[in-house]
């Protein structure tokens, strides 16, 4: 079929018509990305900022962003773009670490402190006692100082020294409790000459009855009114409250109480703890076989041992006052 010139000319203009439709389109694709708003890119740039500062190697992390997105991006983009934000990051990260480096300061200060009043207040005992309780934590900050000087991974030295905060906190508060206990049993403690039975033993016990608490309250945090479930409180059992309770079962085991008074008193709260030990092993056992038979059982175990606990904490307050007024 013949086409006559208008249909001829209409074929041209709508070729022309979509050859210049196609070349917007091209164009458009060509300005689709961003570098400022491209969150692909940015997400790429975001999971390869920590490289940097873990890594020596920052040319081959900038290949492989190159390598992803040359297509939308030339080399020069990506360094530059990249280069502020590790430049901003590393800021960051420098006040950061000058922010934890006061933190570490002040409490270093505050257990000097806390140390120099319990050489004051506690006798050669106390502080021997003392000194072997913290021991691991001072050894700890020991080999984290020798880490932090170590490392030169900004990250990890930040690590590190989140670990050192929390570590001095935790022996600032054991020597915080310690002088409080101390200062509130009103007992002036007397030299090793003079130390009788009941202020040996009353040392020796002191350090037992705050493992108790702890014990305690993890117990409380899992039954009763907080119960929330069976898993929680098999886990919390098995993982936390049965191992330091076979541990403070076996420190009162090597406590000697010295007299026949205080023997009496002392094997009460050895009974106390080894029927809340059995009631504890009870739980788990009972938990697992949902033996509802057993739970009873563990839980009569326990509730008796927290009664013999009780009374002896009221006779032990019973003896402090009798020793204070003497």
């Amino acid at each position: 079929m013949l086409i006559n010139k208008s249909h001829r000319l209409l074929i041209i203009i709508l070729v022309a018509v979509l050859l210049i439709s196609g070349a917007g389109c091209n164009n458009e694709e060509e300005k689709v990305y961003d570098i400022d708003t491209d969150e692909e890119f940015k997400q790429a740039v975001e999971a390869s900022i920590e490289r940097f500062f873990r890594e020596e190697n920052s040319d081959a992390i900038y290949n492989e962003l190159y390598e992803e997105f040359s297509e939308r991006y030339d080399e020069e983009e990506i360094h530059a773009y990249v280069s502020a934000i590790v430049e901003e990051e590393q800021e960051l990260l420098h006040s950061q670490k000058d922010d934890l480096q006061q933190k570490i300061n002040e409490l270093e200060e505050q257990v000097d402190d806390y140390e120099e009043q319990l050489d004051e207040l506690a006798n050669t005992d106390t502080k021997q006692q003392m000194s072997e309780q913290t021991k691991p934590l001072v050894d700890w900050i020991d080999d984290l100082n020798k880490k932090i000087d170590e490392t030169h991974d900004l990250f990890r030295k930040i690590e590190l020294m989140e670990e050192m905060e929390n570590t001095l906190k935790e022996l600032s508060i054991m020597l915080e409790e310690k002088i409080d206990t101390i200062e509130d049993s009103d007992i002036e403690e007397p030299d090793e000459e003079t130390s009788g039975d009941f202020f040996s033993y009353y040392e020796d016990i002191n350090q037992i009855v705050e493992k108790d608490r702890d014990i305690t309250e993890a117990y409380n945090s899992v039954s009763g009114d907080n119960f929330i479930s069976k898993t929680v409180l098999h886990d919390e059992l098995n993982e936390n409250v049965i191992p330091k309770t076979e541990d403070l079962v076996s420190q009162l085991s090597r406590i000697n109480p010295g007299t026949e008074e205080i023997e009496e008193l002392h094997r009460r709260y050895e009974d106390g703890w080894d029927k809340k030990l059995q009631g504890f092993n009870l739980w788990v056992e009972a938990i697992k076989e949902e033996n509802q038979n057993k739970v009873d059982d563990a839980v009569k175990l326990v509730e008796r041992g927290e009664v013999l606990k009780e009374e002896f904490l009221e006779d032990l307050e019973q003896l402090v006052e009798e020793a204070i007024n003497s």
